[in-house]
């Protein structure tokens, strides 16, 4: 006959705790549906262990949540800079500039200037 016993390595320890015990078992009575937690039949270490294990499951979804916050802020302040920033003209290519000189228009700098832009700017800034 062949001896079928498993053998570890380490010993286990030993909780003192009895499955087979009829309190132990499942009261089918109860509404499953809720969510109902017990530590019943746990060792004071492994329950600490299953609330760290809570504790930093719900840490790491507040620091997502406040990243994700982060960003959602500080895409809006990147998007409000973008809509306030001032975009400098670029001068006309060479084209547009001998287009508009062969029209008679008035091109200085590579900038096409209107024929009601007389006035100095210290006349405009009197206004």
């Amino acid at each position: 006959m062949i001896d079928l016993t498993l053998y570890t390595q380490k010993e286990l320890k030993d909780y003192q705790i009895n499955y087979a015990d009829p309190t132990k078992t499942p009261d089918l009575t109860i509404n499953l549906a809720e969510n109902q937690y017990t530590y019943a039949g746990y060792h004071p270490r492994e329950i600490r262990k299953i609330e760290r294990r809570q504790v930093e499951h719900n840490h790491e979804r507040l620091i997502k949540e406040k990243l994700i916050q982060k960003n959602i802020r500080k895409e809006t302040r990147y998007q409000k800079k973008l809509r306030q920033r001032k975009v400098k003209p670029k001068p006309l290519p060479q084209i547009l500039i001998n287009k508009y000189l062969a029209e008679g228009k008035k091109v200085i700098n590579g900038f096409l200037v209107d024929a009601g832009e007389n006035k100095t700017g210290k006349e405009q800034q009197k206004k």
